[in-house]
């Protein structure tokens, strides 16, 4: 420590010279080593850290290593935290960074590059290179990439982003470590409620836990063939690339039912939890009844990818949605249908796809379940419908259909629905798509030419002739069309819309809440 301690003024010169603040140094040399902290139980060759951590804690840490682990950390990594720092304002390092990155013929990083390999020299650990080079996500990987660019670009790159681009030693706010105070916090709630802490190797055998982390390096090998230049036609790159990221997406939904499964045999509760991916990005679990006084689901990303099947003739996309003006990601034709139709319904404020996964313990056989319903619907009085949205109704086979029962029951405990969306008529579909494709508000047209359509339609009477009636039908019928998506007219969708089709100003004012938004009233099924 007194070492590391004399060492440190070293470092501070060696920025002064630099032009750099040590503050900044420090921070961000800071922000590496606690993240290899954290990562430290998994390090089987790692042996200066534990006995450093037993020297703080007196001689033995004993039952109460976490409590340590979280008080005695900034002593126990203080030399390394001096020794990434000096490293870092070396230029012979930033160097390597650079030949590592193919310096000028860009390539992407190495597993095995010169930069870590070094790095792991200089703190003694030899094998601490090869698992710091695939650690993508950390602050290491963000200075090098930043080092890169100022190679690159001397001068700085344009955009919103170039003042962080251009300071190697900004800590991004989610790379920066937990402080002492937030870890002994983690420790009070765990001995309030078991499993909510960090005691997870101690609580959750070996089997599942080598089980787990095999399933991550599987997605993880995955998603780092995607990495570097694809070669090939830009149909070729597109399927494998969806192949990929669809296998990724299906190994990390088994990493979170097998942790789920790991928690509940450790202790912790699972009457009906939901999962999901915050606005930040962060997965989280709660329970189902909290969760729903607390969320915003319609605002979630998907909590898992829609899957890529070669060979289907549908794949996953997005609809733009009139209701709120942003994309919801979809994974079939028929639960493209269902957005359509509930865009369409005045009642829905807010739409999502795949937000959250469900997880309850089968009370059958005691086993743990999860679903994950395809869309979400919010309605303007706060209640929400959750839904799936199967080609037929046999869709989906048993599974499907017990998840179904569970989720109905759930839903219905807080005043929520689940459905199973029925598929419409192809006619019906076929109309919804036509008028879809008036929905956004460019249409709307002005609300002297709205008015006059309400007086043209106030009884009922063909399409075409009603539209001629108050001008150049060119003009008019792309209004007319939004005037009956929205609701403001109405036709019978049983049957295809022609210009002999009879509109009308709807009595109600518009469709009915429900899934089958104004279907029932326009004659449909």
């Amino acid at each position: 420590m007194g070492v590391a301690q004399r060492s440190w003024w070293g470092v501070v010169r060696r920025a002064a010279r630099a032009g750099v603040d040590a503050g900044e140094v420090f921070g961000l040399a800071y922000a590496v080593v606690a993240r290899w902290w954290e990562g430290a139980y998994g390090w089987e060759q790692e042996e200066i850290w534990p006995r450093r951590l037993h020297q703080v804690a007196g001689g033995d840490a004993g039952s109460d290593l976490e409590w340590w682990r979280a008080v005695g950390r900034d002593a126990v990594i203080f030399p390394e935290v001096v020794a990434v720092a000096d490293a870092l304002l070396d230029p012979v390092m930033a160097q390597l960074v650079w030949a590592d990155s193919g310096g000028e013929r860009p390539r992407a990083l190495p597993a095995d590059g010169q930069f870590c390999r070094r790095l792991g020299e200089r703190l003694g650990k030899q094998w601490l290179g090869p698992l710091i080079a695939v650690d993508y996500g950390c602050p290491l990987l963000a200075w090098m990439g930043s080092v890169i660019r100022l190679r690159r670009h001397p001068g700085g790159r344009p955009g919103p982003y170039a003042r962080f681009d251009e300071n190697p030693w900004w800590v991004r706010q989610e790379h920066r470590p937990s402080t002492m105070a937030a870890g002994l916090r983690v420790l009070s709630r765990e001995k309030k409620a078991p499993g909510s802490g960090t005691n997870w190797r101690a609580v959750v055998p070996a089997e599942q836990r080598f089980l787990i982390t095999n399933l991550l390096g599987e997605a993880e090998e995955q998603l780092q063939q995607l990495h570097g230049a694809q070669v090939g036609t830009t149909a070729e790159v597109a399927r494998s690339m969806l192949e990929g990221l669809s296998r990724g997406s299906d190994l990390l939904d088994q990493v979170l039912l097998r942790v789920m499964v790991a928690a509940v045999n450790a202790g912790v509760r699972l009457d009906m939890e939901v999962a999901f991916s915050s606005p930040a990005g962060q997965v989280t679990q709660l329970s189902w009844e909290q969760a729903v006084t607390s969320v915003r689901f319609e605002e979630l990303a998907p909590v898992s990818a829609f899957p890529v099947v070669p060979g289907r003739r549908w794949g996953p996309g997005w609809w733009w949605s009139a209701t709120t003006g942003r994309h919801v990601v979809h994974g079939s034709a028929a639960m493209r249908t269902q957005l359509m139709l509930l865009d369409r319904d005045p009642a829905v404020t807010g739409l999502a796809g795949r937000p959250v996964r469900f997880a309850w313990r089968d009370e059958t056989d005691g086993r743990v379940r999860s679903w994950v319903p395809q869309l979400f619907a919010r309605y303007a009085d706060g209640t929400g419908l959750f839904a799936d949205c199967p080609s037929s109704p046999a869709s989906g086979g048993a599974r499907a259909q017990r998840a179904g029962a569970v989720l109905e029951a759930a839903c219905a405990r807080v005043g929520w629905a689940y459905q199973r969306l029925e598929p419409l008529l192809a006619v019906v579909a076929g109309n919804l798509r036509w008028l879809a494709g008036y929905r956004h508000p460019r249409y709307r047209g002005p609300s002297g030419l709205q008015a006059a359509l309400v007086e043209a339609f106030a009884v009922s009477r063909p399409l075409l002739e009603g539209a001629a009636s108050v001008g150049d039908p060119l003009q008019v019928l792309p209004v007319v069309y939004h005037a009956l998506w929205s609701g403001q007219l109405a036709a019978g969708l049983d049957e295809p819309l022609h210009g002999g089709s009879l509109v009308r100003v709807p009595a109600d004012g518009g469709p009915e809440r429900g899934s089958g938004a104004g279907i029932d009233m326009l004659g449909g099924e």
